[in-house]
C-alpha cells in the first residue's frame, strides 16, 4: 500500500469519526480475489492464507455487505453465527448465515474453483514471488 493510499484511507477514518461513527471496518487484500489472479499467484507461500481471505471477499461480493468474521481453530471464518462463544483456539461452530448467503456463495466458490483450475490447465504464468526480496518488509515479519 503506498502512503497516498494509506492517506485516503485515514482520511475516510478520521471523517468517519467526526461524523459520529465509533468504529468501521476495513478490509484490505493482495490483490483482487478473481480466479485469475488466485491462479496467477499459484506458487506463493501464502496462497493457504489468501485462500482463507478469499472466502470473506466471496461474502462481500454475493451479499454487497460487509461479512461477520471471526476466528477459530486460528483461522478466519466468515457469515458465522452461535450462540455458544467461541475464540480464536476454539473448536469452530456449524457454519450458518444469518441472511441466507451460504449456499450462493459456496456457488460462487464452486464457480471460482473450477475457473482456476481451467486458467491453471491453459498455463497461466505463475506471478513472481518477492516474500522476504521486496525490501519492504518489517525484520521482525521477515525473520518469522
Amino acid at each position: 500500500m503506498t502512503d497516498e493510499q494509506i492517506a485516503e484511507i485515514y482520511a475516510l477514518a478520521r471523517e468517519a469519526i467526526f461524523g459520529g461513527q465509533t468504529s468501521f471496518q476495513l478490509q484490505a487484500y493482495p490483490f483482487r480475489m478473481t480466479p485469475l489472479n488466485m491462479a496467477r499467484h499459484r506458487n506463493s507461500p501464502h496462497l493457504a492464507f489468501w485462500k482463507m481471505l478469499k472466502e470473506g471477499d466471496d461474502h462481500f461480493e454475493v451479499a454487497h455487505l460487509e461479512p461477520w468474521v471471526g476466528v477459530c481453530e486460528k483461522r478466519y471464518i466468515f457469515e458465522t453465527k452461535s450462540t455458544d462463544g467461541f475464540g480464536p483456539a476454539d473448536r469452530c461452530p456449524v457454519l450458518q448465515s444469518s441472511e441466507g448467503h451460504l449456499h450462493p456463495v459456496r456457488e460462487k466458490q464452486r464457480r471460482d474453483d473450477i475457473e482456476t483450475a481451467l486458467l491453471i490447465n491453459r498455463g497461466v504464468p505463475t506471478a513472481p514471488i518477492t516474500t522476504g526480496v521486496d525490501g519492504t518488509m518489517n525484520t521482525t515479519f521477515l525473520r518469522r
